[in-house]
């Protein structure tokens, strides 16, 4: 499996559990080169087709590997998704731009605080102490992320739509979205769901954006079931 993590984070987010399934890592964000040259190397070394899982932005990275190296990959693995992150007048399902544009101004000027705003973002009202204990044990490892990488992340989403290409990828998805994310909203989860010629929508109820985190087990227990890779 290759697993590619989402803003303001690097692999150090991903738990036990996924880093245990032999897993090769994206370290860079959010240049698609360097993450295709990343896969490209995976892949030579695993020698066969490889499952992707992308998590947040990293979803969207690996729609893109998905549509320019489908022959290469058995399987997404899509947690958190959109196609785009921004709403437009044609697209409902993202946030407003004014939301990234106020998140860049705040980078600016303060990257601790503006990241540990975006940490508290990533989980609902009823994951009040996944929160907590993000923010005091997890947040610190990001705190040391390049500001100019996290600068490019946020342009990245404000600029991309990858809704054209949707039609295109033949690469069978497993989409895992909870019910209560506010920052890829499940409705765009759901419009991925309709778009993508072969894939699977799995709702998670009450679950923000990082469920891998708070529903772990729910979250283990569908890969096991659905995805293609080495356990």
């Amino acid at each position: 499996m290759f697993i590619i993590q989402g803003w303001g984070t690097d692999q150090r987010v991903w738990p036990q559990w996924l880093k245990d399934s032999g897993t090769c890592y994206s370290k860079n964000l959010p240049q698609f080169q360097v993450v295709e040259q990343e896969f490209l190397q995976c892949f030579s070394v695993k020698q066969k087709k490889l499952t992707i899982l992308g998590w947040s932005l990293g979803s969207m990275l690996a729609l893109e590997l998905a549509h320019k190296h489908g022959d290469k990959i058995a399987q997404l693995v899509l947690i958190s998704p959109t196609a785009k992150f921004i709403s437009s007048g044609d697209y409902e399902v993202g946030l407003p731009s004014g939301v990234l544009k106020n998140l860049q101004r705040k980078l600016s000027r303060n990257k601790e605080v503006t990241q540990q705003s975006f940490y508290s973002l990533m989980f609902s009202y009823s994951e009040d102490n996944f929160r907590h204990n993000f923010i005091k044990d997890m947040a610190p490892f990001f705190y040391d992320l390049e500001l100019e990488s996290l600068q490019q992340g946020l342009t990245y989403l404000q600029e991309q739509d990858l809704r054209l290409l949707l039609p295109e990828i033949k690469v069978p998805a497993i989409i895992i979205s909870g019910s209560a994310d506010a920052i890829c909203l499940p409705q765009a989860a759901e419009f991925l769901h309709h778009t993508l010629r072969n894939s699977k929508l799995f709702k998670i109820t009450g679950a923000g954006h990082i469920p891998f985190w708070t529903q772990a087990e729910l979250c283990k227990n569908i890969l096991q079931q659905e995805a293609l890779y080495d356990k």
